[in-house]
C-alpha cells in the first residue's frame, strides 16, 4: 500500500560519470535487494567519455520496468545531474547510491524501509559502510566508529560534520520535496539534503555494515583525502559549502558559526602541514574576519609558529 502522492515505495537515485569499471557492480547490488515493495532505479548519466552510457542503456533494456534513465546531450556537471535525478524520483523514500559505490547486504533496503515505516518521526536512516581506497588499500576502514550516535539530528550535523556515508542513506521524500535552486552552487549535494531533512525529523543510524564507499582517482571528492595538499583543497570546499549555506538564510547565523570556523581551521592546519603559505595566510585572514577581533591573538600565534617552522 503506497502513501498518497507517491507512485511507489522507494526510488534509488544514482548519478554516474565515467564509471565503466564500477557501474555494473553498483547496479547488480541494487537488483540483488530482497524487498516486499516496488522500487525504481533513476540513473543520471552525465555524458561519460567511457562506456558508462552504453552499460546503463543495456541494463535499462534488461529491466525496463525498474530502470529509468536521464541521458542529457551535453555534460551538465555533478550538481545539476544530481538535482535532476533526485527531483525525478517518485518514491516515498529515496535511497542514494553513486555509480562507483555498491551495497553488500541484500536486505539493506528492507531493513531501512521497515524502520522508517514504523518510526514516522525519523526522516533519514543510514548505516555503516566500508571505505575502500583503491589507491591506498592499507587505508581501508569502516566509515563510522563507536562514537556515531544511533539517534542524531540537525545540531549533530552542524557540530560534528557529515558522518553519513552517501551510499548508506535513505531519505523520506516529503522531508525534501523538490531540491531548491540554490543547490546548484554547492560543491556537493548529499550533506545539504541531510540538513534539510533533519529540520523535519530525526536521523537513525544502523550499525550494520551494508555497503562500500569507494575512493579512487576518478572520484569527485574522495580522492582528495589521499594527500595533505589535496586534503587542504577538500577543506576549502567544506568552507565554501558553509559560506554558501549561510547565504541561503536557511539557518540562523549563530548556528553556522561553529561549522564555518571549524572548516576554516581545518584549512589552516592542513595548509601548514603542506606548507601552502598563500593558502595558510589567506585562511587565517578569513578566520579573523569570521571570528572577530577576539581571535586576533590566536591568528597571530598561528602565523608566528608557521614562520618559525618554515
Amino acid at each position: 500500500m503506497q502513501v498518497s502522492g507517491f507512485d511507489m515505495k522507494l526510488s534509488v537515485a544514482m548519478i554516474t560519470y565515467n564509471h565503466e569499471m564500477y557501474i555494473s557492480q553498483a547496479l547488480e547490488s541494487i537488483l540483488a535487494q530482497k524487498v516486499d515493495f516496488d522500487y525504481e532505479i533513476v540513473i543520471g548519466e552525465d555524458c561519460s567519455t567511457d562506456s558508462t552510457r552504453a552499460i546503463v542503456k543495456d541494463y535499462r533494456q534488461k529491466y525496463p520496468d525498474i530502470i529509468r534513465l536521464h541521458l542529457p546531450d551535453t555534460n551538465s556537471g555533478m550538481m545539476c545531474n544530481f538535482m535532476r535525478t533526485f527531483n525525478s524520483c517518485s518514491g516515498e523514500y529515496i535511497a542514494l547510491l553513486e555509480g562507483d559505490d555498491y551495497w553488500t547486504d541484500p536486505f539493506k533496503l528492507q531493513k531501512q524501509v521497515d524502520f522508517l515505516d514504523k518510526n514516522l518521526d525519523f526522516t533519514v536512516c543510514h548505516h555503516n559502510v566500508v571505505v575502500k581506497n583503491e589507491d591506498y588499500p592499507e587505508r581501508n576502514r569502516r566509515q563510522n566508529g563507536a562514537e556515531t550516535p544511533e539517534i542524531s539530528g540537525l545540531d549533530d550535523l552542524l557540530t560534528k560534520g557529515n558522518f553519513l556515508a552517501t551510499a548508506s542513506v535513505i531519505i523520506r521524500a516529503n522531508a525534501i520535496g523538490e531540491i531548491p535552486d540554490w543547490f546548484i552552487g554547492l560543491p556537493f549535494g548529499d550533506y545539504p539534503l541531510y540538513l534539510l531533512a533533519s529540520q523535519f525529523g530525526k536521523i537513525r543510524y544502523l550499525t550494520d555494515i551494508m555497503g562500500v564507499y569507494r575512493i579512487h582517482k576518478g572520484g569527485v571528492h574522495g580522492h582528495l583525502t589521499n594527500s595533505p595538499d589535496t586534503l587542504t583543497t577538500a577543506y576549502e570546499l567544506h568552507f565554501e559549502f558553509w559560506r554558501k549555506i549561510a547565504i541561503t538564510g536557511l539557518f540562523e547565523a549563530d548556528k553556522l558559526t561553529f561549522p564555518i570556523l571549524e572548516s576554516l581551521q581545518n584549512v589552516i592546519n592542513n595548509a601548514a602541514k603542506a606548507k601552502l603559505t598563500k593558502v595558510f595566510l589567506k585562511y587565517n585572514f578569513l578566520f579573523l574576519r569570521y571570528a572577530g577581533i577576539k581571535e586576533s591573538k590566536k591568528v597571530t600565534r598561528q602565523i608566528i609558529q608557521y614562520c618559525k617552522a618554515n
